[in-house]
């Protein structure tokens, strides 16, 4: 089962090509061993017909089932992505639009962390590879926040709280 998974992530026509083969030559041998079998009992038994065709509706209702279910995991994680990018978005633009020098700092840690989270969502299923990542990701996070802060300590105005406001947005969007 492996290899399928290991074939299917370096090529997907290739995993094709070999899902279509292992299918192929099931499909021969199934035939073969029916034919072998018609041959030797040319009788079939009733209700045959029945069980097949209920077997054959609860394999179609569990692929549903399971489509159904892959496809709204996937619409919601894409939904997440989207709705990190537009916080991402939001908190750039109120840092670009503080008067403290220290707001464009915020602008070039936010583009890094951008970056982190982008290979966050590229990155393969490996735990040490994921667990890089979100380390770095955590670290922007309390490095952005401790100048954030720092702001609105010495600018407590509607505006930079705003600022903290959609940083917070756009880390909890990332969890």
């Amino acid at each position: 089962m492996d290899f399928f998974a290991h074939l299917a992530a370096r090529s997907v026509p290739a995993f094709i090509a070999a899902l279509f083969i292992g299918l192929f030559i099931a499909r021969e041998i199934g035939l073969w061993l029916g034919r072998r079998h018609a041959a030797d009992d040319a009788t079939v038994p009733d209700g045959v017909g029945l069980v097949a065709g209920s077997m054959l509706g609860l394999l179609a209702f569990v692929l549903a089932l399971t489509l159904s279910s892959s496809s709204g995991r996937f619409q919601e994680r894409r939904q997440n992505t989207l709705s990190e990018a537009s916080a991402i978005s939001s908190a750039v633009s109120r840092a670009q639009s503080v008067t403290d020098p220290r707001g464009q700092e915020i602008v070039r840690k936010l583009a890094d962390y951008t970056r982190v989270r982008m290979a966050f969502v590229e990155a393969p299923p490996d735990p040490v590879q994921l667990a890089e990542i979100e380390r770095r990701s955590a670290a922007l996070q309390a490095e952005i926040r401790r100048i954030a802060v720092a702001i609105v300590q010495t600018q407590p105005n509607s505006f930079t709280v705003s600022l903290l406001n959609y940083l917070d947005t756009a880390f909890g969007a990332a969890t």
